[in-house]
């Protein structure tokens, strides 16, 4: 098979997205394209515990196979090479993704993940971190073998794994001590009873096509444990979820997977279309499928549900959110609407309607006291201000 070139890259401060780390990566891309490669898929492969970025390269098919279908390949480090996607380790592979955006140009529709093992945990909590329309987002990912509980494998690790990850090159003290930084990039907390739904932040992802492989006889049962518990869950709520055992090791490998086969399932998939009913997980402001939190309680992990699908657009559930921002032309709604409101916490306290060029003749409390509302005709914006926990809206052209 003919070759393909390889670059190595190091990124300095600032370009490596951290202000006092360098990054560094591995891609591999098509040789003698007679145009950009515009249409061809980026596959981004995270390597496992305590090994470099080589990992894919040289433990893996995925070189050959992305040469075969003349992908990109990119394999990122992560700044250290036991990150456990702490955050730091997610805003270099930003980066990287600006970068190679400027210079080589790939199908933002198929944008794949693949990770083993901590790599694995990479895959999951980029993917769902990253679901904001306007930047790079995760069409499909395959886990082997994922830690899908950093907490859990912190808490049952060793002193020398808890000194590692107390330090500041990852989350800076223990999940007591620093909860926000380990909180944020947990895909799933998984207690006695299974997966605890509250912080599943792995929601983000139930629109997303996933391929979930593990080795039963693998001897770091733990983490089968927890790919096992995740898959069944994520079935349970009705994720888009292919699996695959590996038979007769006892090895914890890439090699346990069936690359070929799940990579020729990797080929079909596409960006899909931001569900309008979700139940949202995002712990910082930004874009969130077609919606904006605008502001949130720092430090925390702000949840709602959404559900666009009728003829009352209902936000509920929500948890450390301040402000909400969304069109709700893109989910049906016309000039008269009706929204249900219902929070967790105290915190909601602005619902901004976009696209509302006109100011409505009234606001009206369904249930609860009045609310208080303004129109800002420049920004064709409607903000309004719940009050109480529970509300149902009108809003009269």
């Amino acid at each position: 098979m003919e070759q393909r070139p390889t670059l190595e890259v190091i990124l300095y401060p600032p370009n490596s997205g951290v202000p006092d780390r360098a990054e560094r990566f591995l891609l591999q891309f098509p040789l003698h394209e007679p145009v950009a490669p515009a249409s061809k898929a980026l596959v981004i492969a995270f390597h496992p515990f305590g090994v470099s970025e080589k990992s894919p390269f040289n433990a893996t098919a995925l070189p050959f196979l992305c040469a075969q279908k003349r992908y990109l390949l990119l394999a990122p480090y992560g700044l250290v090479d036991t990150n456990y996607a702490c955050a730091p380790s997610q805003q270099a592979l930003d980066a990287i993704l600006a970068l190679l955006g400027k210079w080589i140009a790939y199908d933002k529709e198929r944008v794949y993940a693949i990770g083993f093992s901590m790599g694995g945990l990479n895959a999951l909590s980029y993917a769902a971190r990253h679901q904001d329309p306007a930047a790079t987002r995760i069409a499909a990912l395959i886990d082997h073998t994922g830690t899908a509980d950093p907490i859990r494998a912190y808490q049952q690790g060793g002193a020398e794994l808890k000194a590692l990850l107390e330090d500041p090159l990852h989350f800076g003290g223990s999940p007591t001590s620093a909860s926000y930084a380990w909180q944020r990039i947990a895909p799933v907390r998984i207690g006695s009873q299974g997966v605890e739904p509250l912080t599943a932040q792995v929601e983000n992802l139930l629109h997303v096509p996933m391929w979930i492989h593990w080795n039963p006889a693998d001897p770091f049962q733990d983490l089968v444990h927890q790919t096992v518990t995740l898959r069944n869950w994520l079935i349970l709520q009705g994720a888009q979820v292919q699996s695959s055992t590996a038979v007769g090791t006892l090895q914890h490998a890439w090699s346990t997977l069936p690359m070929e086969q799940a990579f020729e399932w990797l080929d079909d998939q596409l960006l899909a279309t931001p569900p309008a009913a979700f139940r949202a997980h995002r712990d910082a402001p930004g874009g969130h499928f077609e919606q904006e939190l605008r502001d949130s309680v720092p430090q925390q992990v702000a949840r709602w549900r959404f559900d666009g699908t009728g003829p009352t657009l209902r936000v509920r559930d929500t948890l450390a959110v301040r402000e909400l921002a969304f069109d709700p032309h893109s989910y049906g709604g016309g000039a008269a609407l009706t929204l249900e409101l219902s929070g967790l916490d105290a915190n909601f306290a602005r619902l901004v309607l976009l696209a509302q060029p006109n100011a409505p003749a009234q606001v009206q409390a369904l249930t609860g006291p009045a609310p208080l509302w303004f129109h800002d005709p420049q920004r064709a914006e409607l903000t309004l201000l719940p009050q109480g926990p529970s509300q149902v809206l009108s809003i009269v052209p």
